[in-house]
């Protein structure tokens, strides 16, 4: 299981940090995503160690999407920047208004990144708005 950990982590950092692909949250997709790093057996594994025959489909379908969170925060703790899942968690956290002390207790449980870096990502999506706005109004005045 360590091995195919390291395999979809390296992949998440390839495919989803460098090459900023979207992140994968539908289970079909994920697993699809595990298989093609070379981890044919983590997802199928990880939820057979949390489902048993006698889940409901509602319940089965709600172990996948535990699952593949289970695998982002796997992958984060090899690999602070393999951290798509936190960064998207730290948006949501902030964009509600979540207290500071909060937030580093999630940190602390691996699900969210540190606040400086949140406040990092915040900066940086808010620049790269801005400038895509100008680019925006740019090419529309000279398009009339």
């Amino acid at each position: 299981m360590k091995t195919e950990i390291e395999m979809v982590n390296k992949k998440i950092y390839n495919d989803i940090v460098i090459s900023k692909q979207e992140t994968v949250y539908d289970p079909h997709k994920f697993r699809e995503f595990c298989i093609s790093a070379g981890a044919t057996k983590l997802f199928d594994t990880i939820l057979g160690s949390i489902t048993r025959f006698r889940h409901s489909a509602d319940r089965t379908c709600l172990n996948k999407k535990r699952g593949i969170s289970f695998i982002y925060n796997l992958c984060y703790c090899l690999s602070r920047t393999c951290n798509p899942l936190q960064i998207d968690h730290a948006l949501h956290l902030k964009s509600n208004q979540i207290n500071q002390e909060r937030i580093e207790t999630e940190h602390n449980m691996g699900h969210t990144l540190a606040r400086r870096t949140a406040n990092n990502v915040v900066n940086t999506m808010s620049e790269s708005h801005f400038k895509s706005f100008e680019d925006f109004s740019t090419e529309a005045t000279e398009h009339k």
